[in-house]
Order: structure tokens, then sequence, then C-alpha cells
């Protein structure tokens, strides 16, 4: 077996003898190194929580197949001359005495059943409310099973809610750790110190420092707004001190995002098409918007209208059912299409917006008539099921996308003089 030796960081919660662990780290913190031990080899002092190597069954929970088939490779590598049996279909692998570990996706619907000894649920924050409470710790009754929650934090929701409950807990079943990231010897200070440049306060905290950061009400502030206009070829960043930089158009490069409604009904969300400038200094302005309800016939002319004009190096669509349509269509058409896909929840999605515009790098249209409802939608967006998110979307793919884009040779759009 080729399981990698703990870390000094990794110590205190794996040989902790809480029945449930709820840690809240940082990315990067090691938290897959840490949970091949606690399934593998047990944890707890003087091995009170028994793993699948000493004959008990257990889970690891993930989001969704491809974080279950990353840590199912993890677990291969570690494994590689100790199971008796292993099935890549159902990602389990039984081990001498009958123990067992599988590797499942919360996506899968499959999480109800069997008893079990011990659980992982990796990413905590990220699964479904219910998965825990309905689906999974049922399952550890009947053998007093064990339970780690491990995941860096989103916002204040249901993992926040465990999490809590573990820290004030005086009975010794519960135990509760926040993590940074730069705990990991591992890990390049430098790299850390880069990354507090680029996300911005609240989404270092969380992302790197493991922190519950608010995510009650709306998740943008009215303070961190900035606002552009166009004078004959030049843009006008206008700063919060008074002052106006100007940036020439033909020194910015263009991207458009789409959010798919294909509905025309009153109860349907929009269809967005936005399109932002990007300055030499990464800069995002939202230069164009387009937002009706459109059916799926009407898409593809609406984004060959808007690539007429401003010539965007890609337009990105989201890879859903009837964005597929549009996909194929748009590409037949000539049109520069690129696939988006949407993997996690819209709170999260929004992060890198959040931070974009927390460091005053996303300007919005001044004079443009649809703006007063984009404020309105953004400042109203809390990452829950709200009716109508959809502007919050396009703009969110595009602050998340940016820095996969470099500068291509510039084409001058049509509205520029």
């Amino acid at each position: 077996m080729r399981l990698p030796s703990l870390l000094e960081h990794q110590e205190p919660y794996v040989y902790s003898g809480a029945r449930y662990k709820i840690l809240s780290c940082g990315r990067r913190w090691g938290k897959t190194l840490s949970s091949l031990s606690a399934v593998l080899v047990g944890h707890g002092p003087d091995g009170k929580f028994p793993g699948a190597l000493q004959g008990e069954v257990v889970w690891w929970v993930t989001r969704n197949g491809d974080v279950a088939s990353q840590v199912w490779r993890a677990l291969k590598d570690a494994c590689t001359d100790v199971y008796l049996h292993k099935s890549e279909i159902e990602r389990r692998m039984v081990f001498p005495g009958g123990g067992s570990v599988t590797v499942k996706s919360a996506e899968s619907g499959s999480l109800r059943g069997d008893a079990l000894s011990g659980l992982i649920l990796d990413e905590a924050a990220y699964l479904p409310e219910d998965v825990w409470s309905a689906d999974l710790r049922p399952a550890l009754a009947d053998t007093r099973g064990w339970a780690v929650h491990i995941s860096t934090p989103v916002g204040y929701n249901h993992f926040s809610d465990i999490y809590e409950v573990a820290e004030k807990d005086e009975t010794g079943l519960y135990y509760a750790q926040q993590s940074p990231s730069h705990e990991n010897p591992r890990l390049d200070p430098d790299e850390l110190e880069e990354a507090r440049k680029q996300l911005g306060p609240l989404m270092y905290r969380q992302e790197i420092l493991g922190e519950f950061v608010s995510g009650t009400g709306a998740l943008l502030s009215s303070g961190w707004f900035r606002y552009f206009d166009l004078e004959g070829a030049f843009f006008r960043l206008f700063k919060p001190d008074g002052d106006v930089e100007y940036v020439r158009a033909k020194e910015c490069w263009f991207m458009t995002t789409v959010d798919v409604s294909a509905s025309i009904k009153e109860t349907a969300d929009y269809t967005v098409v936005s399109t932002f400038a990007v300055t030499p200094n990464n800069e995002l302005l939202h230069v164009h918007q387009v937002r009706r309800r459109m059916e799926g016939p009407d898409i593809t002319p609406a984004l060959r209208s808007v690539y007429e004009v401003y010539k965007p190096q890609a337009i990105w669509v989201e890879r859903n059912g009837m964005g597929l349509l549009i996909i194929q269509e748009a590409v037949r058409a000539g049109l520069p299409i690129r696939e988006l896909k949407a993997d996690r929840d819209k709170r999260a999605r929004a992060m890198p917006l959040q931070a974009r515009m927390e460091q005053g790098a996303v300007y919005f249209a001044q004079h443009a008539e649809w703006l007063g409802d984009l404020l309105d939608e953004l400042l109203r967006f809390t990452g829950d099921k709200d009716r109508h998110d959809d502007q919050v979307d396009a703009l969110a793919y595009a602050a998340a996308l940016l820095p996969q884009e470099t500068a291509q040779p510039f084409v001058v759009p049509n509205f520029v003089k």
C-alpha cells in the first residue's frame, strides 16, 4: 500500500476522538490525503474508528461524478496491492476481512440502503442539504458509525450550520476545525500571496483561509459598482475618487456570454446575451446586453447581430438542454461559439464576480437603458433559487472565464468611431 504519511497540520483532526468531525479548510489544505487515511486505516485515538482495512464498510461521498473519479484514482494509487476486488463501475474496493470503500457521487441519487461504519462527505458545503440529514445519517445508526464533513466553505449554508453545532458542542460527540491553506507546508508561500492579490478580501478569506463569509442577503454591495461611458474612440472609466481613466477601445478585446432560456412563457427566465470589453489592465466593461424571452430559432440571429457589431473573440453558451441545440446551430452559422459547463451552484458560480467587483475591476455602461434592471438584480441576488437571475449568471460567467482568455489580434468593433 502506498498511503502518504499524514502531515503535522492534519494530525489533530485524524486523532480526535469525536464521532463527527467538521473541517472547514482552505483549498489545497490536503483534504484528500487525510481522508484516504481515515477511510483505509481508520482514525481517532487507539484506532477508535476503524477503516476499511479493519473490515468496515465506508463510503466517500462527493458532489459530482468528476470529483468522484478523482477520488477513485487517488484510492487506486494508494491501494495497488492490498485489495481483493475492485469494481470500476461502482467505484468500490473490497479488502481482506470484508471491509470496503465505495466512492459515491451525490448526483447519482443512490445514497440510501446500506448500513455504514463510516462516511467522508467531501466538499460537504456543495452537497445538497438533505444528503446528510435524510440519506446518510440514518445509515450510521445501526453501527454507531463515524462521519467526517470536510470542505472549503460556501458562504453560510447547511455546512456552516453543522460547523456551528460542532463548535458549540461540549459532549465530545463533535469536533470542529477551521484551517487555512497555508498550514500545508507543501504550498509555495509566494503562490498564496499571489492568490491573496487576485481573489480579493472576501474570496481570499473563504477559499484560502477557510472562513465563513457573509452569504445572507445580497452577495454584491452597491459600493462596489463602477461605471464607464464611451467618448469617441475612448472608454472613460470613472474612479471612486473622482479621477477618470481613458482607455482606447482599440486596445481592448471583447467576449460574449449567453444564458439561454429558450422560452417565451411569462414565468420563464429571460435569455441574456451580454458583451464585455476587457481592458489591458484586465478590467471588465459591460458594454452591451440583450435580455428578452426568445424561442430557440430566434437566439442564433440575435447572436449574429451582436457579433456583427462587437466582433467578440468568443461567444460562450451554457451547455444545457436547449443550449446544446443553440451551440450546434450557431456553430453551423459560422459564429465563434464556445461551450460553458455550469457545474456549481449559483452562489459558488458568482464568487469570482464578487471578488472582481470588490477589487473595483468591473464597470457598467453608465447610460445603458438596461442598466437599472441589471443593478436591481445584482443587488437582490443571494445565490438561492431566485425567480430571475439570468443577468447575474451571464455576468458571473464572464468574470469566471476572464482568467482563461488571452488577448488575440484585435478586430475593431463597428461601434468604435
